[in-house]
């Protein structure tokens, strides 16, 4: 892992689109990132801008020139 995350133009990022949905817990967010393949395992890492709001470890998977990932934001009651 990178000693910090990429920027958005380190990581060559052209587009990200952003989905919600009810959830069990709280909403899930299903996030579509193009970018080319930033080669080995790819990590997304969601933070949710408010420390009452839990993001859960991303899951992401690389479809061509797609990364997405989904994650689950709970607020912490």
């Amino acid at each position: 892992m990178a000693a910090r995350p990429y920027s958005a133009g380190e990581a060559k990022v052209s587009d990200v689109s952003c989905r919600i949905a009810p959830a069990r817990d709280g909403m899930g967010l299903m996030l579509d990132i193009a970018m080319p393949s930033a080669g080995g395992k790819e990590t997304v890492v969601v933070e949710a801008g408010d420390p009452g709001i839990w993001a859960s470890d991303a899951q992401s998977t690389r479809e061509g020139g797609r990364l997405v990932a989904r994650t689950e934001l709970i607020h912490n009651s």
